[in-house]
C-alpha cells in the first residue's frame, strides 16, 4: 500500500507548500503504480482499490500543476483510472460480488408484528454481527465514494481542458454516499454500533 501512503504524504506536502517535495512524491507514487499495473497486466480485474485511491489523490496533483507537460499526461492517467473502474467493476453495487452480511431485517415481512420483529432483530444485534456490518459497509462506501470522487474529477478536469473522459453519472451504479456522514468517519465497529 506505499503508493497510497506516497500520494497521501504528497497531498501533504502540498498543503505545506512544498510543490517540489509533493512533486517528488508524486512521480515515485506514479512509478509505484505504473509498476504495479505493468506487473498485473494479465490480471486488472483483481487490481486493488487502495491504488485506485492512489491514483485519484494523484490525479489532484497532476490537475492543478503549473508544469503543463504535468497537464497532458493527465488525460492518459485519468482515462488509466476510469478503465479500471470499469474493468474491476467497481462502480457496480457490493452485493453483486460480495453477499450483504444480513438477507433481509424483515421490517415489512412482520411490520404488523413487533414481537416476532424483535426477536429477529435481537438475532442480528451481536458483537460479530455488528462487526460484519461495519466491515460490509465501509467496503461498500469506499467503492461508492471513490467512485463519486472519480466522476467529480473526471467532470472537473473535461470541463478545464475539453476533453471528453469517458466516465458519466449513469455509469455508477454503485449508489450513493451515505447520508449520515457520521457513520462512515466512525473508526471502530463499537462506535458505529451505537
Amino acid at each position: 500500500n506505499y503508493p497510497l501512503l506516497l500520494s497521501v504524504s504528497m497531498i501533504g506536502a502540498l498543503y505545506a507548500f512544498h510543490s517540489s517535495h509533493g512533486m517528488l512524491l508524486s512521480n515515485i507514487s506514479w512509478r509505484c503504480v505504473k509498476t504495479y499495473l505493468e506487473n498485473t497486466r494479465s490480471n486488472y480485474e483483481s487490481t486493488p482499490l487502495w491504488l485506485i485511491q492512489s491514483m485519484v489523490l494523484l490525479t489532484f496533483l497532476g490537475i492543478f500543476s503549473n508544469d503543463s507537460s504535468v497537464t497532458k499526461s493527465m488525460k492518459s492517467r485519468i482515462m488509466t483510472m476510469i478503465n479500471l473502474v470499469k474493468i474491476t467493476k467497481l462502480n457496480l453495487p457490493l452485493e453483486n460480488f460480495e453477499n450483504p452480511p444480513i438477507e433481509s431485517d424483515h421490517v415489512y415481512d412482520y411490520q404488523d408484528n413487533p414481537e416476532i420483529l424483535s426477536q429477529i432483530r435481537a438475532q442480528y444485534s451481536n458483537p460479530e454481527q455488528n462487526r460484519k456490518n461495519y466491515e460490509y459497509f465501509i467496503k461498500a462506501q469506499a467503492r461508492i465514494r471513490t467512485c463519486h470522487t472519480i466522476l467529480l474529477i473526471s467532470n472537473l478536469f473535461t470541463s478545464l481542458v475539453g476533453l471528453d473522459c469517458s466516465l458519466h453519472s449513469i455509469n455508477l451504479k454503485c449508489g450513493v454516499p451515505c447520508y449520515y456522514e457520521k457513520l462512515y468517519l466512525c473508526e471502530n465497529v463499537t462506535e458505529w454500533a451505537e
